[in-house]
């Protein structure tokens, strides 16, 4: 079977990255909701304990695999060091504890703060990630795609054998998406042009870190959250 259809989906990827015309079918998702930590008999799971995955067309993920390693090839000298999440050869946890460390070892006083954004992969808006992916300079035919791709697309909820209708986003990168970690990437690499201090992120989950003036340091490094929120 798989040698049956690898030529016309071939043809069809390829035309489909060229043109920048994309299936309908590959811009729907049905959500369904995985619940984090606690049982699905808990009726009060709601809201912060169940995470939205979207289910998508397996052709248009297919796509998404072939355009990902041409994607993270040329973001690869975009994408802060600073970013460890979904990244090969990265790790948070060492790159961290080696900076911070040296400067307890080195006697000085240590600040560090944990910041987890809420609902990071839901907020983000179409629109500036379109305008980041011009920004960074993708080949045209890749940025093009990643636009019409966001544009126009549909989601509906799915529990159990029901279905909610069909709503239209101006935002969210849906979890489960072969491309949505290489987005969200992207669209939170501002980071490191704003925040002066030790910044590691792993996704969504950030650390900053600061040798600290015991008097004025922990308010100067306190400051540092609010650059964070900021969208450029």
């Amino acid at each position: 079977m798989a040698d049956i259809v690898a030529k016309p989906l071939s043809i069809i990827f390829e035309k489909s990255w060229t043109s920048g015309d994309i299936h309908d079918d590959w811009k729907t998702a049905n959500v369904t909701l995985i619940y984090k930590k606690v049982q699905k008999e808990d009726p009060s799971c709601l809201g912060d304990e169940v995470r939205p995955i979207g289910f998508t067309s397996v052709p248009g993920k297919i796509m998404e695999r072939v355009l990902l390693e041409t994607i993270t090839n040329q973001m690869k000298r975009v994408i802060g060091k600073s970013q460890h999440g979904f990244t090969k050869g990265q790790t948070n946890l060492i790159t961290f504890y080696n900076k911070i460390t040296f400067s307890v070892d080195m006697g000085r006083a240590v600040d560090t703060v944990y910041l987890d954004f809420s609902k990071a992969f839901d907020t983000v808006s179409h629109s500036l990630l379109g305008d980041k992916v011009a920004k960074y300079r993708l080949d045209g035919w890749s940025a093009r795609w990643i636009e019409n791709w966001l544009t126009g697309c549909t989601q509906r909820v799915v529990i159990n054998v029901f279905f909610s209708g069909w709503q239209r986003l101006t935002s969210w990168v849906p979890q489960g998406l072969i491309l949505g970690p290489m987005l969200f990437n992207i669209f939170i690499n501002y980071l490191d042009d704003l925040i002066e201090s030790t910044l590691t992120k792993f996704a969504d989950d950030t650390k900053l870190g600061d040798e600290v003036d015991m008097s004025e340091g922990t308010h100067h490094l306190t400051e540092r959250p609010g650059q964070a929120g900021r969208v450029d």
